[in-house]
């Protein structure tokens, strides 16, 4: 029954979290790197490669190297899971295209930062903390650092914070219910992390 409870009180506190950054959401492009990223949706989504649009970068390439066979950089693609599952966006946007592509893809950070202040609340918990304290740190979390800066860009931040999140959350788990769930647990963070490598190359640090 506790996890049932604590299942229902992570989906409230998503859809909250989620409701609460509607409020401010604007589908502002933010930086040259969400252009870029765009630019790589839509490549995927029309030509069934990463690499073959450049119409939102404001910068393009004076020159094209010899060695790229596309016109976009195979470097600005690199890392792309976030691309990945932010796609069915795009394509939900194309299937209705009065959603606009643009506010439908920036709605991808405000699912994903919502999850990580749901993931918060169940850390918090699974260190035998209350139900009322994992909520304030949660959603102090959610209104009171950049997480909620955060929501409104298509940067890579919040999905690879969901994977460390994810991670802590499997380790501790794991550790909570004897070591051979502790090995489990592991095995599965150590997944968790290298999905935030695969998002973002730096997160290896």
């Amino acid at each position: 029954m506790p996890k049932y409870h604590q299942a229902r009180i992570f989906l409230l506190l998503v859809i909250l979290m989620a409701s609460l950054y509607m409020l401010s959401y604007r589908a502002r492009i933010e930086s040259g790197d969400t252009r870029r990223a765009m630019d790589a949706l839509t490549s995927q989504s029309r030509f069934g490669d990463w690499l073959m649009d450049e119409t939102m970068w404001h910068n393009p390439p004076r020159k094209i190297r010899s060695s790229f066979s596309l016109p976009l950089s195979p470097y600005d693609v690199q890392e792309k899971l976030n691309l990945q599952l932010a796609l069915p966006l795009l394509k939900l946007a194309e299937t209705f295209p009065r959603l606009g592509s643009i506010h439908t893809l920036w709605l991808f950070n405000i699912i994903v930062t919502s999850l990580n202040i749901g993931l918060i609340y169940l850390i918090v918990r699974a260190f035998d903390y209350s139900d009322r304290t994992a909520l304030c740190v949660a959603i102090s979390a959610g209104l009171a650092t950049n997480l909620w800066a955060y929501s409104q860009t298509f940067f890579r931040e919040p999905l690879t914070s969901f994977f460390i999140l994810m991670a802590l959350f499997l380790i501790q788990t794991g550790r909570r219910n004897g070591w051979r769930w502790y090995a489990v647990g592991a095995l599965a963070g150590l997944a968790a992390l290298f999905l935030a490598y695969l998002t973002k190359f730096s997160e290896i640090m």
